[in-house]
């Protein structure tokens, strides 16, 4: 088994003033110019055929340059397609085309003969239009701050009103149980909508968005039993979250590529186009144009090239129709358990465990919650799980595995830890409803915020860091360096050490370019700690030692430094993404 990543691009954006753990990326992105479509060769049977054919083909010619034109010119249009426009598309009229009807809820599909092979340029000028990218935004909120995390990545249209198919873990939150906060589809045309969430399933990977438009144009459904390994294709996405509409060509390397994901096997297309975060969500692409996947995953490591992967369309048709009718996929296999990996240090607080406590405490997996009416009277919450049917656990991904792979009504048996007593239990496997779904999210939410209750609670029981000092930062004058100055000192902590106008180079070695620089620094040190401050007065760079100190209790809230507008970057531009994040290594790490 081999672990992936995933191709959502992650942003954060703070809004309170807080440095942010990730990047911010804008989506800008145009479409390859497009190619007309591909005439039919024709074969000259004799001499006396040739000046009659010669005519007709001065005819075709004529016709198809007018067809040629209507297509250039929808690609640069906006983004609702005529039925003239549609007729002028390569193979237009052998188009199989999947057409949700919204009044009624039930996809209705129509097939026909499919379409000759065409070019790279071609495909892509047939397809683009049917990709879109997607931009989600997530809002964290607890007792101390809120923060915005933002993510990107592709899309594929489904039908003609709206309906569009992309990858679950684009439009989730990292957890994968809550839905992102706003959800926005860009159409290559540069028109942005408002989604909604639909529906979406996350051991299948696969969600269901819709905006308010009509006439769009959706992707030719294709067959992904008949791609044979070799055969030659595309994909179409948003690598980056902001190169929409780009194109990258391979061949099929693997078809039902076994790979975890998160503990969920999955059988996918292998491919060695290049995909990129923010291509998840995005088209693979046949040489008729026709879809045959949906990209999801690239296997991440060191040296890893040519590895990218994609849902077979397939089953995501099958997943959508469920989830478009019933609004879930039935046969899912759970058992109503959800599990903590406890580490060294990590998952002990839901034990209730403080820091420390480790050493009390052997890591493994141990069963967190249970849902009423299923192997609630078999396990226990706080059990150590050690192995299942014989094979030895080392994560709840383990467990996740196993389950996926069984039937619905299996037993299976778990081997744990009770009390310190070995003990072996049969648990049963049960068919995954809505209703079941619910309350597991119902629990989770309530775990959620449990902790984030305690973890305030932690918080406000701790010595808070401070150093008696107000700060302002300068963007650089003709009088005044650019950087991070002193503006005031508070009488009884540092005043000795350091004075007002005192230009801030570095503290414990880390370089400060920002007031926020300073905040982090000291808000990760224990009162009595000791920092190396490097700072610049009266032209001199000098050491001094600056004591943390105990906030005072009268204290209640920390003025905040006076702050210039920072400046922009002349460019308009955010920085370039320098991590990715490692999908599902904790049920979709994702963003």
């Amino acid at each position: 088994m081999m672990k992936y990543t995933d191709f959502t691009t992650n942003q954060t954006e703070s809004e309170t003033g807080i440095s942010a753990s990730m990047n911010q990326y804008s989506v800008s992105g145009s479409a390859p110019a497009p190619v007309n479509a591909p005439q039919k060769p024709h074969k000259f049977v004799s001499m006396k055929a040739a000046a009659g054919l010669c005519a007709l083909c001065v005819v075709l010619s004529g016709a198809f340059g007018f067809g040629g034109t209507m297509l250039a010119n929808r690609l640069s249009g906006s983004g609702a397609v005529s039925a003239e426009t549609k007729e002028a598309l390569p193979s237009s009229s052998n188009r199989s085309v999947v057409v949700y009807k919204s009044a009624q809820g039930t996809p209705v599909s129509a097939t026909a003969k499919s379409g000759e092979p065409m070019t790279y340029a071609q495909v892509a000028a047939m397809v683009k239009d049917s990709v879109v990218e997607i931009n989600t935004e997530y809002t964290t909120r607890n007792a101390w701050f809120q923060y915005t995390t933002g993510g990107a990545g592709s899309g594929v249209i489904l039908s003609d009103d709206g309906y569009i198919i992309t990858n679950a873990h684009v439009i989730l939150d990292s957890s994968m149980q809550t839905p992102a906060d706003t959800v926005t589809v860009r159409l290559t045309d540069g028109t942005e909508y408002p989604a909604e969430v639909i529906s979406y399933d996350t051991d299948e990977d696969i969600a269901i968005v819709k905006i308010d438009a009509k006439d769009l144009l959706p992707a030719q459904v294709g067959d992904s039993d008949k791609l044979i390994v070799g055969e030659e294709l595309i994909i179409v996405g948003n690598p980056l979250g902001k190169l929409g509409g780009s194109v990258s060509n391979g061949i099929v390397s693997a078809t039902e590529r076994e790979i975890q994901v998160g503990g969920v096997t999955m059988h996918l297309i292998q491919t060695n186009a290049a995909v990129n975060p923010g291509n998840s969500g995005g088209g693979m692409f046949n040489m008729k144009g026709e879809l045959v996947g949906i990209v999801n995953a690239k296997s991440s490591g060191m040296g890893i090239e040519g590895l990218g992967f994609a849902i077979p369309v397939n089953q995501v048709m099958k997943v959508s129709e469920q989830l478009l009718t019933q609004g879930y996929v039935s046969g899912k296999p759970m058992i109503g358990v959800s599990f903590e990996d406890v580490g060294s240090d990590s998952g002990l607080s839901f034990f209730g465990f403080g820091s420390g406590a480790a050493s009390n405490v052997k890591p493994g997996v141990y069963v967190r919650e249970l849902v009423e009416g299923m192997n609630d009277k078999v396990l226990e919450e706080g059990d150590r799980v050690i192995a299942v049917n014989g094979e030895e656990i080392s994560s709840s991904d383990d467990i996740k595995a196993i389950v996926s792979a069984s039937a619905i009504g299996d037993k299976i048996t778990f081997q744990l830890y009770r009390e310190n007593k070995l003990m072996e239990v049969e648990v049963t496997v049960f068919e995954r409803t809505p209703d079941v779904t619910a309350k597991e999210s119902a629990k989770t939410e309530n775990d959620e915020k449990e902790k984030d209750e305690k973890k305030t609670d932690d918080k406000k029981e701790e010595k808070k860091p401070y150093i008696g000092v107000s700060l302002t930062e300068s963007s650089g004058t003709s009088n005044m360096k650019k950087g991070v100055y002193i503006a005031s000192l508070s009488e009884g902590f540092n005043e000795k050490v350091l004075e007002a106008g005192d230009r801030i180079v570095a503290i414990n070695g880390e370089e400060i370019t920002s007031v926020s620089d300073v905040k982090s620094i000291v808000a990760e040190s224990s009162v009595g700690d000791k920092l190396d401050f490097r700072v610049s007065r009266d032209g001199k760079l000098i050491a001094v030692e600056v004591t943390v100190f105990e906030r005072p209790d009268d204290l209640d809230t920390e003025a905040e430094p006076e702050q210039e507008e920072p400046e922009e970057n002349s460019s308009g531009s955010t920085p370039d993404m320098n991590s990715f994040f490692d999908f599902f290594s904790d049920f979709f790490g994702r963003r």
